[in-house]
């Protein structure tokens, strides 16, 4: 286990709290009031305001919506209990004024109130507030999480917060349940009820602080998470005896990086933030530092920490240099790279804001921001490299890599390269093993001591010397020990070194070597498989930890039961980044869904398209029937496409791989660098035959659809294999992805309009925009199949109750097959107005409907508008305008064969970084339709004929409504 003590990761705590400190009373300057005289109190109301911070969904919000209010008015009689005198549903037009008029009489009383309590969140009704009769009632109103298989709620998505408060003075900011307010006889009251929200807002900020490192952060999640709380405050009641009990969130990858500087260095924070209720826990024992805040003694087994208390799980990539002697060579700085996991306890332990180290209290209606500081990995290597003998273990974990050479970092693909050792060394190797051992030394003894690790799925990624856990990597020797490439197979019946033929020709180059030239090399290829295992569950591969291969390591293990810490040392580093995937797992394995998953990154630069020609009619089909093909089968299109391509009138197409592929350097030939191309070198001649045979076509370029569902399903992957990240935003170009899918649009003649016949690009800095293709080099994308490799794939999108036959629009759309990690909680109101393409509220829902009609617009009504105000409230039923991934999934999964939306619609969602503009549909009179964004002032366009640019169209936008539903 790595220690965590303030050596490796810093902890500062800020706390920025809503509620000033008053002791004002009430009652004080006020004199007698005649008691019991009938009066109509007239009330006001405001919500205490924390600081503004930008996270929406995930912090306390700053507008004080108040869409629903109760009003309870209380008399304490002589024996000091407490009966009803008053209580008030408020209407609507009564909460927009602030001025509420409550029926009740004259005299010392007490007034409570709850707001927002019908949400998307919570959901108290009517009928229970009626039924509060007591104060005890009162005090006893508490509200329950909805259940969600799926973790725990951490976000409010319609800026609707529920809330509690009383009447307090009308310069105090301070709540105090306990103290009266006075109701004159003409119904005014000497005060205003202030309302404090019942959920906190927590933000950490997470970062590198040493020069010459960096920290990525992968994934958090948050664990202990109270389900229930009482809707008034309280000070005692262990909040553990509630029903709910305690959660824990879904693992998110979403962080919001942001430029900072730390230590006078310039560097980078991940930022993430997520709401919850209060959870009041102490420790029973006496902490005397940080450690041993979050010391342990078993996996997640906390020390010292007070059961339930809330704590977050942070996982990332730690890269730099170590000052710590390390290896067989004793010597410092070498280079690492780490894969660590810290665990960190919320509270407040800073004696600045009166805090102990005891202290693991969440308050409500508090924001606390947490700022992680990463300065190294040192301890980690100190606490392995110790052999510890007490039993301590503290609040991380971590894999270690020195290498001194370059780790070589592959995808998930097949890969290719070139290692070399100096013959001379291997001698000597087999030398020193044989005085070692006193014996000669030989090849049994050679393969014994000539260590080759690997961790993989297989073995549950712990180093092992399996060849079950190395055989994902082969090898060749290089003819005359060149440095070009060799080929897989050059025949059916040629087949490359594992692991063992691999030691024994090593053995063999250093046995009969007799120079004396550290210069002279044993070169082999080395050919990485793809990182699939068939045969064990793809949930233990897929949106995993990289698989790694040392050769000639150094390697040691932490035994120690709690911990999973190691350190490698090796010559040759080999580590494969997985498949990732924004399928449900659970699905494409239980329900025979035939899902995909993506590469991490684009490896080449980027690449320009092959152009279509116009195919001649002569061959008995028309120009466009020949090109129009899938919007969500890319591996369909890219055999079509390749055999399209290379028509001729003696063979269809040349499908073999020297056509394509040059293996001498594992790149495309020169007449191929075309990105519709390039997915074809992610793939292997497996069996040697020349022939690209169907089931070899296993990486392909995505499809259109196939790239909207990487946008929607992005949260789940990790920052950098999103197709657009919140650090591209000043980065010019590189965000527009050429797909697989040809546009082909049969009313428009391509001698007068050529864009009516080309491919489909996804414009991922502008989130889910849709056109056709550019003329400068795109990026791209390859992708596999998850379960079977040359049949279709299923869409994350299904219509299980048809499509309206006015309009062949889907009914509904339900998501059963995308991870639940990617999707939103249900709303019954609008989303939070002012959301962008990048929030939470931009995601998609379990499921919704679609209404039949679609709704025409007042024509001035804007882009802007539509981010802000809802014109699908139809009687309170739920209905509002789609975000903008709804949007684009309604509009391109029509009917099959219904062809495009010709209509154009506005979407609720605001771009995330260009100013003023605002994420739309574009059907009407053009050639291809569009996802695109629009300036705030837009109420209608103009669309200009190609053959008749004197005379445009104009085009006005419309709304279809939706709302969410639960399947």
């Amino acid at each position: 286990m790595i220690h965590s003590t303030k050596n490796i990761l810093y902890l500062l705590l800020s706390l920025l709290a809503c509620t000033a400190c008053s002791d004002e009373t009430l009652i004080n300057g006020q004199g007698k009031v005649e008691e019991g005289v009938p009066v109509t109190a007239t009330l006001f109301f405001s919500t205490s305001d924390p600081a503004k911070i930008e996270t929406k969904a995930t912090d306390i919000d700053g507008s004080n919506k108040v869409s629903s209010l109760a009003i309870f008015i209380f008399k304490k009689g002589k024996d000091g209990s407490y009966t009803i005198d008053g209580k008030k549903i408020c209407s609507t037009v009564e909460i927009n004024n602030k001025n509420i008029s409550v029926p009740t009489t004259s005299g010392l009383r007490y007034v409570y109130a709850v707001a927002n309590y019908k949400s998307s969140l919570y959901t108290i009704t009517d009928d229970q507030l009626n039924a509060i009769s007591t104060i005890d009632d009162l005090k006893a109103l508490s509200v329950t999480l909805p259940v969600n298989k799926d973790g725990s709620s951490i976000s409010v998505l319609d800026g609707v917060f529920l809330m509690s408060g009383c009447v307090v003075a009308k310069d105090n900011n301070k709540i105090d349940f306990d103290t009266p307010c006075t109701i004159a006889t003409d119904g005014t009251v000497n005060g205003r009820i202030l309302l404090q929200r019942i959920m906190s807002s927590i933000q950490f900020k997470v970062m590198a602080a040493k020069e010459n490192t960096t920290f990525v952060a992968d994934s958090w999640q948050v664990k202990n998470i109270p389900q229930s709380s009482y809707v008034f405050e309280r000070t005692s009641t262990p909040y553990e005896d509630y029903k709910g009990g305690f959660d824990k969130s879904k693992v998110s990858s979403v962080f919001e990086k942001k430029d900072t500087v730390v230590n006078s260095l310039n560097t980078s924070s991940y930022n993430f933030s997520f709401l919850m209720m209060e959870n009041r826990k102490t420790a029973d024992k006496e902490i005397n530092d940080y450690d041993m805040r979050e010391k342990m003694d078993g996996p997640e087994s906390f020390s010292n920490a007070p059961e339930n208390s809330t704590y977050i799980v942070l996982k990332g990539t730690y890269t730099g240099q170590t000052d710590k002697p390390i290896g067989t060579d004793g010597k410092p700085d070498k280079n690492v790279t780490a894969y660590t996991t810290y665990y960190i306890h919320v509270g407040n332990w800073n004696p600045q804001y009166e805090g102990t180290n005891k202290d693991f209290k969440i308050f409500r209606n508090t924001r606390y921001i947490y700022t992680v500081k990463v300065v190294g990995v040192d301890k980690i290597i100190v606490e392995v490299e110790s052999d510890l003998e007490e039993e301590e273990s503290w609040g991380s974990d971590g894999d270690i890599y020195v290498a001194s050479n370059q780790v070589n970092i592959f995808d998930a693909h097949y890969g290719t390269t070139v290692i070399s050792f100096s013959k001379l060394m291997i001698r000597d190797l087999i030398n020193r093993y044989a005085t070692n051992s006193g014996r000669t030394c030989d090849l049994k003894m050679f393969k014994d001591s000539f260590q080759i690790v690997g961790a993989t799925p297989r073995g549950d990624f712990r180093p092992s010397t399996k060849d079950s856990d190395l055989d994902w990597v082969t090898y060749k020797r290089n003819t005359d020990d060149g440095t070009n490439f060799m080929k897989y197979k050059e025949n059916e019946s040629d087949a490359p070194l594992d692991i063992n033929g691999f030691k024994e020709n090593l053995y063999n180059a250093g046995l009969n070597y007799k120079g004396n030239d550290s210069g002279d090399s044993a070169r082999y290829t080395c050919f990485i498989d793809e990182y699939f295992y068939t045969g064990l569950p793809l949930d233990k591969f897929v949106n995993q930890q990289p698989r790694s291969i040392n050769i000639l390591t150094y390697y040691k293990h932490n035994t120690e039961s709690s911990s999973s810490s190691s350190i490698n040392m090796s010559a040759y580093t080999f580590v494969q980044r997985p498949i990732y995937t924004i399928y449900d797992l659970d699905r494409v394995q239980n329900n025979n869904v035939n899902g995909w998953g993506t590469e991490s990154i684009q490896e080449t630069e980027n690449l320009p398209s092959k152009g279509i020609s116009v195919v001649s009619k002569s061959r008995g089909k028309g120009e466009y029937d020949d090109w129009k093909n899938s919007f969500d089968q890319g591996r369909q299109n890219m055999s079509e496409w390749i055999a399209k391509m290379h028509y001729s009138g003696i063979v269809d197409w040349s499908w073999t791989w020297e056509t394509f592929l040059d293996y001498t350097n594992n790149e495309l030939n020169s007449d191929y660098k075309y990105a519709q191309y390039a997915c074809l070198a992610k793939n292997r001649d497996l069996n040697g035959n020349g022939v690209i045979d169907d089931d070899e076509l296993r990486w392909y370029l995505p499809a259109v659809n196939q790239y909207t569902a990487l946008v929607i399903g992005g949260d789940i992957l990790p920052e950098d294999v999103r197709l657009y990240r919140d650090t591209d935003k000043d980065v010019a170009s590189g965000h527009t992805y050429v797909g697989s899918t040809v546009n082909a649009n049969p009313t428009i003649d391509t001698r007068i309009n050529p864009n009516a016949l080309d491919y489909y690009v996804l414009l991922a800095n502008e989130g889910l925009s849709i056109s056709y293709r550019k003329d400068n080099k795109n990026s791209y994308r390859c992708v596999r199949n998850l379960r079977e490799v040359t049949a279709s794939v299923a869409d994350i999108a299904i219509a299980p109750d048809g499509y309206y036959t006015n309009n062949n629009i889907a009914k509904s759309f339900s998501f059963e097959n995308l991870n639940p990690r990617v999707k939103r909680g249900n709303v019954n109101s609008a989303l939070t107005p002012g959301h962008t393409s990048l929030d939470e509220e931009n995601r998609l829902p379990n499921a919704f409907e679609i209404r039949q009609t679609m709704e025409s617009l007042p024509a001035d009504f804007t882009a802007k508008q539509a981010n802000w105000e809802n014109p699908c409230a139809y009687a309170d039923l739920g209905w509002r305008i789609p975000n903008q991934k709804e949007l684009a999934i309604m509009v391109f999964h029509r009917k099959p064969g219904a062809g495009q939306d010709y209509n154009t619609y506005f979407s609720c969602t605001k771009n995330a970084y260009a100013e003023d503009s605002y994420c739309a549909y574009r059907g009407n009179t053009v050639e291809i339709q569009s996802m695109g964004i629009w300036p705030g002032s837009t109420s209608y366009y103009y669309y200009y004929y190609p053959d008749n640019p004197a005379h445009p169209q104009k085009v006005t936008f419309n709304i279809r409504c939706i709302r969410d539903i639960v399947r």
